[in-house]
């Protein structure tokens, strides 16, 4: 009996502490303003994550323009039109840095952007 009660008590001070469990980050969503224009974009900083949405069947693409504060910068494009829902793209970023996006529309890979979004700055590293 003194087995089972004390066995009891470091599962329910585990359960409460977080003894023996791994612990994981948070993930934290940074978006532009929903129903710009351009489309929606969000980053997600727990795997370092951009999705990229098209909202307007108007023939043109939505694209991510990125860039951190260490140097690197690129682009995620949702070429696959306004109905076919969110485009992914993943990178690997170095963590504790900050990195800011926006999204624009393109008439192809590479027309004029149109209607850019806010610009978002992110936190890399689910904080």
């Amino acid at each position: 009996m003194l087995a089972t009660i004390t066995l009891t008590s470091v599962t329910v001070a585990g359960a409460l502490f977080g003894i023996g469990s791994p612990a994981h980050a948070a993930t934290t969503v940074f978006c532009s303003q929903p129903a710009n224009p351009s489309g929606d974009a969000c980053f997600y900083s727990d795997g370092d994550k951009f999705a990229v949405q098209d909202i307007r069947p108007d023939g043109m693409r939505a694209v991510v323009i990125w860039n951190t504060d260490y140097g690197r910068s690129g682009e995620c494009h949702d070429a696959n039109g306004s109905q076919n829902g969110w485009t992914w793209c993943d990178y690997d970023f170095a963590e504790g840095h900050t990195l800011r996006f926006v999204v624009v529309a393109r008439n192809g890979a590479n027309g004029a952007n149109q209607w850019p979004s806010n610009v978002v700055t992110a936190w890399i590293s689910g904080r």
